[in-house]
């Protein structure tokens, strides 16, 4: 049986997700792909949104798996990404 899983990345003010169902090594179907825009003002406010509206996502299409690219500067090297997976 298929699992959904949904792909975020954060780049900027915009917010890119990818939906697919994934079933072992068959290829997986996109189910939807949307990018959504951070409110604007304080940008821990739009964050704290943007985690909301994202959970209730996750909740409404029983998606199973988030995989979100995040990336951290690091005192002044080059950026450092890392997947993390839920």
């Amino acid at each position: 049986m298929a699992d959904r899983w949904l792909g975020v990345v954060v780049s900027g003010d915009k917010v890119i997700l990818v939906d697919a169902e994934v079933d072992g090594d068959k290829p997986l179907v996109l189910q939807s792909d949307q990018t959504w825009t951070l409110q604007s003002g304080s940008r821990s406010e739009a964050y704290g949104t943007m985690s909301q509206q994202i959970a209730d996502y996750v909740r409404e299409n029983s998606i199973k798996r988030v995989v979100m690219k995040e990336s951290a500067v690091s005192g002044g090297a080059a950026t450092r990404v890392i997947a993390k997976f839920w």
